[in-house]
């Protein structure tokens, strides 16, 4: 009985001694950086959907998104990743999915060519021939990143997952962080100033 009062006796300061932690940059799940990023850039998880590769569901998934944030109206949609203070990325949920790609060109070229003797003119070709493929979860994803000065995405900072959630209409995850960035930090009319 003795040995556990003074238990309790010693382990008490070091309850009142501890520093109270810091405020959190954050509203809720929301960090500060959504109140004062202007710009965002939307790519899917493979990356820019100009690239080879990227899946036709993400193609549209970002184009969908980047509707949403233009009827948003909060942040303005740049298209380049080095624009932007945040960055959006979008996947379709898929558990296997395979695309193709193909591309076969012929082309005359001017010049001696060693399989013909030497005469002027030759064939030539390029071949870009080749499928991916992919397994993943059955989940749509949106995971939003933070830039950093050196324009290097940190994060992510923001991330939700849902079946069906990139989907139109409705886009249940982009409504998620819209409500959630809105409830943080509303949006003043325009014309008004902050308070003091």
């Amino acid at each position: 009985m003795k040995a556990s009062r003074y238990l309790v006796f010693l382990l008490a300061p070091i309850f009142v001694i501890q520093p109270a932690e810091p405020k959190s940059k954050k509203q809720g799940d929301v960090p500060t950086v959504f109140q004062t990023a202007r710009s965002v850039y939307v790519e899917a998880d493979q990356g820019d959907i100009t690239r080879l590769g990227v899946y036709s569901e993400d193609r549209q998934a970002v184009s969908d998104v980047q509707s949403g944030l233009l009827d948003w109206n909060r942040y303005t949609v740049v298209p380049r990743r080095d624009q932007a203070d945040l960055i959006l990325v979008v996947r379709r949920g898929r558990l296997a999915a395979t695309e193709g790609r193909g591309n076969l060109s012929v082309s005359a070229r001017p010049g001696p060519s060693p399989s013909r003797g030497g005469l002027p003119g030759s064939l030539g070709s390029d071949n870009d021939i080749g499928a991916a493929s992919e397994a993943g979860p059955d989940d749509d994803l949106l995971a939003v990143y933070s830039v950093d000065k050196g324009g290097e995405a940190k994060g992510p900072i923001w991330r939700r997952q849902m079946v069906n959630g990139l989907k139109n209409p409705g886009l249940p995850l982009f409504k998620q962080l819209r409500k959630a960035v809105d409830q943080a930090y509303p949006m003043r009319p325009a014309g008004t100033r902050p308070g003091p």
